[in-house]
């Protein structure tokens, strides 16, 4: 691609191919590692487009046995990416899915500086790539909803879902259907019972509300999808943190409990799915808890007190005094997102109607919905 769209010549390589050169010896590693850096010097101008780039570790978190070997090939990978025998006419491009694993050294200044995040795609974006995987397959049907439901996913997770969706057809020995991608996209066909498609649905109503109130109602929506591994979710494309202040980290931690509100508001208590495993509601918000009061300066006992990396949740959680913190941060955002949420009831039950029967609705909906009920509840009180 990078041929075709600027006439340069684009030399890929990765740790794996290097490590993977002869009989995989440091020795035959930087070599081979040379190799694609002087091809690339030689066809210059030219682009070294280099993979998982976080395959070379921050040097200063490494403890196992190995330490020197690996400790030389980054400290390798460092001097061709220095230029030492010129960098005219390169242009060096790393791709990893965790810019917080590489080697700082890596990514400063003259070397990987320039970090541009790509965000997962959008709905239209999604329907694009399935459209352009089915090959002309299922062309007379809507995929608005599937690009709806499908969201979060990358282009690989397209290339998966159809992939699954052609294989469940030609199991079944027909022809592709909707019900095959719907299928792959939700991961099962088995429905959940009435009481919790209800109890997703006030689940998603509230993530949504706060998330609009919060960020605006642009490129966020809510999807309640009916299957037992997916029952619903919210996505948005707002940028979480844009200062990084303590407020927004408040905000976030609202947004993010916002479904256990919604649930114990009008089911009267929260059940488990928002919690229990990596990556719930309650993984996330208490690993951000964590980082505000042990690592990112905001607040806890000793805010200007750095103990570990933000992500480094156990290092941090790890003393009593920044768990207790941590979860009276917890205890205040869930307060505060049911306390928004008592303020707009009449908009979560309209929401959580709509997100039962459709399965899904978009911010700019559910703004008019807030909007909406905050007319009808001022016309009251003045009426009174």
């Amino acid at each position: 691609m990078a041929s075709s769209a600027m006439g340069l010549p684009l030399i890929a390589a990765t740790l794996a191919k290097w490590q993977g050169s002869g009989e995989a010896h440091l020795g035959h590693l930087l070599r081979a590692m040379r190799k694609d850096f002087d091809e690339a010097r030689a066809k210059a101008p030219a682009i070294m487009f280099i993979d998982e780039i976080d395959s070379f570790p921050d040097r200063g978190k490494i403890n196992h046995n190995y330490k020197d070997y690996v400790i030389e090939v980054v400290n390798a990978f460092i001097e061709q990416l220095d230029g030492i025998q010129g960098r005219q006419g390169l242009i060096f491009i790393g791709a990893t899915n965790d810019v917080s694993r590489c080697d700082p050294a890596i990514v400063r200044s003259g070397r990987l500086n320039r970090i541009i995040k790509v965000r997962l795609p959008g709905p239209a974006d999604i329907e694009k790539m399935m459209r352009v995987r089915l090959r002309g397959d299922l062309a007379d049907e809507s995929l608005e909803e599937l690009s709806l439901l499908a969201i979060g996913s990358s282009g690989a997770d397209v290339e998966r879902i159809v992939k699954d969706a052609r294989r469940f057809a030609r199991q079944e020995e027909r022809t592709l259907s909707l019900l095959d991608l719907r299928r792959a996209v939700l991961g099962s066909d088995e429905k959940v019972s009435s009481e919790q498609l209800l109890r997703a649905s006030v689940h998603e109503a509230g993530h949504i509300i706060v998330g609009v109130i919060h960020n605006g109602p642009k490129d966020i929506h809510a999807l309640v999808a009916g299957s037992r591994d997916n029952a619903g979710f919210v996505a948005s494309r707002n940028p979480r943190f844009r200062a990084g202040t303590l407020e927004e980290y408040r905000r976030t931690l609202q947004g993010i409990l916002a479904g256990r509100a919604a649930e114990e508001l009008e089911l009267l208590a929260a059940g488990s799915g928002s919690a229990g495993l990596r990556g719930s509601d309650l993984d996330q918000a208490s690993r951000l808890a964590a980082a505000m009061v042990g690592s990112l300066g905001h607040v806890g006992p000793h805010p200007l007190l750095f103990l570990a990396d933000h992500f480094d949740t156990n290092a941090i959680l790890d003393h009593a005094y920044l768990r207790a913190a941590a979860h009276a941060e917890l205890a205040s955002a869930f307060e505060e997102a049911k306390r928004i949420l008592g303020q707009h009831r009449e908009a979560l039950k309209n929401v959580a109607e709509i997100l039962r029967i459709r399965g899904r609705i978009d911010g700019v909906e559910v703004a008019q919905i807030i909007e909406a009920s905050s007319a009808g509840d001022t016309q009251q009180t003045f009426s009174s």
